[in-house]
């Protein structure tokens, strides 16, 4: 039963790092842009 932990914790791993990941990308692109 041991393994059973270990799903939820990727779930909210990957919720937590999902968004955190979009926003560098958006502020890698938006510091890219020319203008």
């Amino acid at each position: 039963m041991q393994s059973y932990n270990v799903f939820p914790a990727l779930v909210i791993i990957t919720t937590l790092v999902v968004p955190f990941m979009a926003a560098a990308a958006l502020l890698f692109i938006i510091e890219r842009d020319p203008s």
